[in-house]
């Protein structure tokens, strides 16, 4: 020993090596249950993310169902005339109107 530096005892480097043992056991332990969690919360996200996809899916769905629907009630309120007699809109239509209306007349 020089400079009234010792050199650290057998057994102060064992309880050194201990304590240090002890604080990487923690760590890894801690570090496994981070690892867990990170497990879930991705299989969470999987999940929810195909929620999500089956939602869009739904809401395209429902928005082809719903333009299909206006389009059918923009035809039924174009077809009626002033009188609230609903009028044909396709030339097949207006022959069988016509017609119709003739055997009326007659």
């Amino acid at each position: 020993m020089t400079d009234g530096d010792a050199e650290p005892t057998v057994a102060e480097l064992r309880a050194t090596l201990a304590d240090r043992t002890a604080r990487i056991d923690e760590l890894a332990a801690t570090l496994k249950d981070a690892e867990t969690r990170i497990s879930h919360q991705r299989e969470r996200v999987d999940q929810l993310e195909g929620d999500l996809v089956n939602k869009d899916r739904r809401i395209e769905a429902l928005a082809t169902s719903n333009d299909q629907l206006w389009n059918r009630l923009s035809g039924v309120e174009d077809d009626t005339n002033s009188n609230g007699i609903q009028e044909a809109t396709t030339d097949a239509e207006c022959g069988t109107v016509a017609t119709t209306q003739q055997e009326n007349n007659e």
